[in-house]
């Protein structure tokens, strides 16, 4: 119900994640194994209108305004 109505990019998995862009910038992490929400950053205000692309534990996603952004899992410490 949190992502209803967000207009949602195609999906990639990242690590135990889903990851997932939407129409106004935001980029969502869910969890693989319940889909429950487990983060979410704004790195642009456009809509984020690529599927995201996974090289190398990276995943890179694309907004309408041109921005790029490079997300990679840091491990715990």
């Amino acid at each position: 119900k949190q992502l209803l109505y967000r207009h949602l990019s195609g999906t990639a998995v990242l690590g135990n994640s889903v990851i997932v862009g939407d129409f106004d910038g935001y980029i969502h992490w869910l969890a693989v194994t319940d889909g429950k929400l487990q983060a979410r950053i704004r790195p642009s205000s456009s809509p984020q209108v690529s599927t995201p692309v996974v090289v190398d534990n990276v995943a890179y996603l694309y907004s309408d305004n041109g921005r790029l952004t490079a997300l990679a899992l840091a491990p715990l410490k």
